[in-house]
């Protein structure tokens, strides 16, 4: 029998889009007052030289401290008054990639998603009664309907029910069953948890640089750590791809028969 739990998958894919899109958004706007600000202190920039360079040769190197010197206390200020503005973005980016590997504990891969499909669920409970002391012919023949009619509430109870069964007289493999049934839904949930954590990355390391502390390579490293010990997908993606043929890909052979 399924426990009574009601994880929500496609609730938290709705939630993790919506995080992605959050995630764009706000670095959209983060870029452009970065852009901003690093203008300004471009076009001072530009300025302190020309000053130094139009100073009559003999004077330049008095003239370029007191430029410089100036140059230094007005950016020192610049950046104050604008941290606000600059930082503010950089800690939703982090809020929201939070949210994104938060998710990915639901939406790990297709076996996690398969394990909780509408788990408790009127639908599920009735599949599970149905396929509960089926021997494995018959969850063999039933994991052929359930690929050809896309039915991802039984996919899940199969998953379980296989797992179940004694390794050698397992009729299909489970990983097999998931990725047909639940691949597409981890590949999109990766891909949204990995490019809002890529987005995160980029506004930190912009307003570090705009502080003039850019960040070291130790320092990417460990954030890119951070993200695979918290539960992010780390540099790649679930993809989906080829497999190595095994029992479970007969399901797709067998349908063509049917």
């Amino acid at each position: 029998m399924e426990i009574n739990f009601k994880p929500n998958v496609p609730a938290t894919m709705a939630h993790l889009k919506g995080v992605y899109e959050r995630a764009v958004m706000v670095k959209t706007q983060h870029d452009k007052t970065l852009a901003e600000f690093n203008g300004e202190v471009a076009k001072r920039r530009a300025d302190v030289d020309r000053r130094i360079q139009e100073t009559d040769f003999s004077r330049r190197d008095d003239a370029k401290r007191l430029y410089e010197s100036e140059y230094s206390d007005w950016l020192r200020a610049h950046r104050k008054a604008t941290s606000g503005s600059r930082w503010k973005d950089a800690a939703e980016m982090q809020t929201l990639r939070d949210q994104a590997v938060q998710s990915r504990e639901l939406l790990a891969n297709p076996i996690a998603i398969a394990t909780v499909y509408k788990l408790g669920s009127p639908e599920r409970n009735a599949v599970a009664m149905e396929v509960n002391g089926l021997g494995p012919a018959a969850l063999g023949n039933l994991a052929k309907v359930a690929v050809g009619s896309k039915d991802k509430a039984m996919i899940g109870v199969l998953v379980l029910a296989n797992d179940r069964l004694p390794a050698k007289i397992r009729p299909f493999d489970s990983h097999d069953l998931a990725e047909m049934g639940f691949g597409d839904d981890a590949a999109e949930a990766a891909k949204l948890i990995h490019t809002v954590d890529r987005l995160h990355a980029e506004s930190l390391a912009a307003v570090r640089a705009s502080e003039g502390t850019p960040l070291k390579p130790i320092e990417s490293i460990a954030h890119g750590l951070k993200f695979e010990r918290a539960g992010g997908m780390g540099p790649q993606p679930h993809v989906k791809g080829p497999k190595p043929e095994t029992a479970t890909t007969k399901i797709a052979e067998g349908l063509a028969a049917l």
